[in-house]
């Protein structure tokens, strides 16, 4: 509920995001976007697909869930946003018997992300990504990485400045860990096309 009350207060309404407020067009409507915002899940590796379901993300960027497949002791979920799905797919990995997500990979397509149409909404979505699959513990960790890809602000955090690289194309690849979660970004060639991919798993700590 904070982040809608803040996107509401800061985002130009004449030019939203496809997957932002849509339907509210002036501040008389604050107090009842307060009122009837429902409370949110975190969807954060570590947690339930369900919680997922009824998370802040999933809710904000309208994902929904277009295929499964066997995969390791579980499933694989392939998951579109509401929005630009030719260009960006997500994959959640979860166990078949709580439906615990183990992994969770963001996959954008490179040649939409560095154009004029998709960069700004690339780096909102990764940044978002980041911080809400993250664990909670570790989340403190990758804040400064989320501030410089979605508010360019300035920080001396080497994982920061890591994901930055990677996200403008500079760096192939990095991998961290942290005490929770393994986050990897990586830029990627599959069927001729460059792609950048942001993964989170966790360590199993």
């Amino acid at each position: 509920m904070v982040r809608k009350v803040f996107e509401y207060l800061t985002f130009d309404h004449n030019n939203l995001p496809p997957w932002s407020f849509k339907n509210i067009k002036s501040m008389k409507h604050l107090p009842l976007v307060l009122l009837l915002s429902p409370i949110l899940s975190i969807a954060q590796v570590g947690n339930s697909y369900k919680d997922y379901l009824h998370s802040e993300f999933a809710d904000f960027f309208h994902t929904a869930e277009v295929k499964r497949a066997p995969y390791k002791n579980g499933e694989l979920r392939e998951v579109k946003t509401g929005g630009f799905q030719d260009y960006i797919t997500i994959y959640l990995y979860t166990d078949t018997v709580s439906t615990i997500i183990h992994e969770a990979s963001l996959e954008i397509d490179r040649e939409w992300m560095d154009g004029d149409q998709g960069s700004d909404l690339a780096r909102d979505l990764v940044k978002s990504f980041l911080l809400d699959f993250i664990s909670k513990t570790d989340q403190p960790k990758a804040m400064a990485a989320g501030d410089l890809l979605f508010n360019h602000k300035t920080t001396k955090d080497q994982f920061a400045l890591n994901m930055q690289d990677v996200f403008n194309n500079k760096k192939d690849s990095l991998s961290q860990a942290f005490s929770k979660c393994m986050v990897n970004a990586e830029n990627f060639k599959k069927d001729e096309k460059t792609f950048f991919r942001l993964k989170i798993a966790d360590t199993g700590k």
